[in-house]
């Protein structure tokens, strides 16, 4: 079997991790191991039998307010950098 060092992790991750691994009752070396292989799964694909509903908790909550705020916060977005395309 291959192994794998990573290396630079703060101390913050590194603290989540060994709290989560000893939440677990198992080794932050078994729950990196986990962590990989799952994220390494083909993700699961559901039938769709029809529209996607994702954002339908969304639809016609915003306000005159919200709208606007989010048209200033995107509005540079729209702006071209002449000295990007030379």
């Amino acid at each position: 079997m291959a192994s794998i060092i990573v290396r630079n992790i703060d101390d913050t991750t590194h603290a989540r991790l060994k709290r989560e691994a000893d939440t677990r009752g198992i080794s932050v070396n078994t729950l990196m191991q986990h962590f990989i292989r799952n994220g390494l799964k083909p993700r699961e694909r559901r039938p769709h039998d029809g529209p996607y509903r994702d954002l339908d908790g969304l639809a016609g909550r915003w306000t005159a307010h919200d709208e606007a705020e989010f048209v200033a916060g995107v509005a540079p977005m729209a702006e071209v950098d002449p000295a990007l395309w030379r």
